[in-house]
């Protein structure tokens, strides 16, 4: 079900497909490469410019860096911040923030996403009194999402993220069939998403949580309807988002079974926790 929700992604209406003309992607691509042309030097010469026509920003390298860095560290303090505000210890902040094992975060963050399409499917039930198909899950998710900033990060998030897996897989792969022309229209989203968070081990794990407590709410309700910290257990009690998370992949396990598990892991290989890196060693990134 999860794997026709992804594939229906692909197959927008056409009155919501958004043109890209090959134009306007190669003025993306050059507004990025006159930032990156530098060679870091500040006695960088116009003359090794990579091609004709691009203008050399002296020293772009490192200007990137540095600007990647700052609002990094901006929105790290916001993240915390917020965080802040529903835990209430220094170790409740940290599992988000610096989780012990970074692996971990590839295991869990498939698992939260199908989390988060199952929830919205039955937010979906609750409002219209029946399941949804592909196509109209889509659509509800990100007319919710329209209505709050936290909903629409994590919805831009998963739909970034099963584009990706879809180009990157066929890269590797070496077809030539493939969205391409969806992957050049989500390019700048994804570049955009990589600069405003600035991060480099955590990104994964905080999105997923943000995307796990946002759904933590909705699940018994209307998708993004409330947006709190926490959820309402069996036994009638709450718990904290990472605890929710937990209980996810427990009832997930139990259904899927280990196959899945190994099936994800497979995946993650392919496409990396940080959306910038993908796969470096292959070239993709």
């Amino acid at each position: 079900w999860a794997a026709g929700i992804r594939n229906s992604m692909l197959e927008r209406d056409l009155d919501e497909t958004v043109s890209v003309a090959d134009g306007e992607i190669d003025k993306i691509v050059s507004e990025v490469g006159i930032l990156l042309a530098g060679d870091g030097s500040p006695t960088a010469k116009l003359a090794s410019a990579p091609q004709e026509g691009i203008h050399v920003s002296l020293g772009g390298f490192h200007m990137v860096l540095e600007l990647h860095k700052m609002i990094g560290k901006l929105f790290y303090t916001l993240l915390r911040t917020l965080i802040c505000l529903y835990s209430d210890t220094e170790g409740k902040v940290n599992y988000i923030l610096h989780p012990g094992d970074p692996r971990n975060a590839s295991k869990e963050l498939p698992q939260v996403q199908l989390a988060v399409l199952v929830a919205a499917a039955d937010g979906y039930f609750v409002t219209y009194g029946r399941y949804p198909d592909e196509q109209q899950l889509r659509k509800f998710m990100k007319a919710r999402a329209e209505k709050c900033p936290i909903a629409l990060a994590y919805y831009l998030w998963v739909y970034v993220w099963c584009e990706l897996v879809q180009a990157v897989e066929c890269t590797e792969q070496k077809k030539e069939t493939g969205d391409w022309h969806t992957y050049n229209e989500l390019l700048p989203g994804a570049l955009l998403l990589t600069t405003i968070t600035g991060a480099t081990t955590y990104v994964g794990l905080i999105v997923g949580s943000i995307k796990a407590y946002g759904c933590a709410s909705s699940a018994e309700h209307k998708i993004n309807e409330d947006i709190v910290f926490t959820m309402k257990t069996a036994g009638g009690g709450r718990a904290f988002g990472d605890r929710w998370v937990e209980l996810v992949q427990k009832a997930l396990r139990a259904q899927l079974g280990n196959t899945y598990t190994s099936h994800v892991e497979g995946s993650i290989d392919r496409v990396s926790v940080n959306l910038p890196a993908l796969d470096q060693n292959k070239g993709t990134g």
